[in-house]
């Protein structure tokens, strides 16, 4: 389940539990101007999509698509990121 706080008719956050962790509660900015952010939707069924994929950096480092109401997980799942070198 995605619970969606809203300012008025704007979306500004989704918050949603972790599906590998449930004690993790995941929030999503839907607000444009803020990086990241997300897209929510629903289907006639009221079953949510969200828009990329969700990657948690901590914790439980879980990396998945919402589709339809559906967990996908993708091939990184509970794996910790690989830190990005810059190069001078």
């Amino acid at each position: 389940m995605i619970y969606v706080v809203r300012s008025g008719a704007h979306r500004k956050w989704a918050y949603l539990r972790c599906p590998d962790a449930p004690d993790e509660v995941i929030q999503l900015s839907l607000m444009k101007e803020r990086r990241p952010n997300w897209e929510v939707e629903s289907d006639l069924f009221g079953r949510p999509t969200l828009s990329p994929s969700v990657r948690q950096l901590s914790g439980s480092h879980a990396h998945f698509w919402l589709r339809v109401g559906r967990v996908d997980r993708c091939p990184d799942h509970l794996r910790e990121p690989v830190a990005r070198t810059g190069h001078a």
